[in-house]
């Protein structure tokens, strides 16, 4: 049995750390046959915080061929594995999943917003551009008392900041994001004031 195979088999092991070690190693052999066993995983186990770590391990040695398998974990009830899949699409997908990304946006949860906000900001289109709108003049609209890192809101307007020039959507919000600039964390504002109030001369 060589090294590969026997981490396979540890992946069905009752001890979390020869089964968690043997999850973070195959991320490293970039094989279809630790790829493959990786998609069986997240298909199959019941912890979350092993499919977390699998998913991790995907993003390093996965292809396009999981990422069907990262999308169902989308509606996973647990929030680290929803955002470990969402980051993984991320980092293995293109603009082709701008809807995917676009659809966890309507998800309840704040931080499972936050990193689909990340993923439309590397690979958002156009498609997202009203969706990313209508987010952020939601999210200025109320006073925050916790702070994402990075910030959602300044991933949201990098976004938008492409489309400025030709979306009046874009510079609509803009306009209303400087208008409610109270509710905003004092980085976030500081960040508006350098790279859109000056640039663009917003008051």
């Amino acid at each position: 049995m060589n090294k590969e195979t026997e981490l396979i088999s540890n992946l069905k092991s009752r001890d979390y750390e020869v089964r968690n070690d043997a999850i973070e190693a195959l991320g490293e052999y970039k094989t279809e046959k630790a790829e493959n066993a990786l998609i069986q995983f997240i298909t199959t186990s019941k912890d979350p915080f092993d499919i977390v770590t699998a998913n991790v391990s995907l993003r390093k040695c996965g292809t396009q061929r999981c990422i069907p398998y990262l999308i169902k974990l989308l509606q996973y009830p647990d929030q680290d594995v929803r955002c470990s899949a969402i980051y993984s699409l991320s980092i293995l997908g293109n603009l082709t999943l701008t809807p995917i990304f676009i659809n966890s946006l309507n998800h309840r949860c704040p931080i499972t917003k936050a990193y689909a906000v990340s993923a439309i900001k590397k690979h958002g289109d156009e498609r997202a551009i009203s969706p990313i709108c209508d987010y952020t003049k939601k999210y200025v609209s109320r006073k925050r008392k916790i702070q994402g890192e990075p910030s959602p809101l300044i991933e949201a307007l990098k976004f938008l900041l492409k489309f400025i020039n030709d979306n009046e959507e874009v510079k609509k919000t803009f306009a209303y994001v400087i208008k409610k600039e109270n509710n905003i964390f004092r980085n976030e504002k500081h960040w508006i004031q350098n790279c859109i109030q000056k640039e663009f001369n917003y008051r």
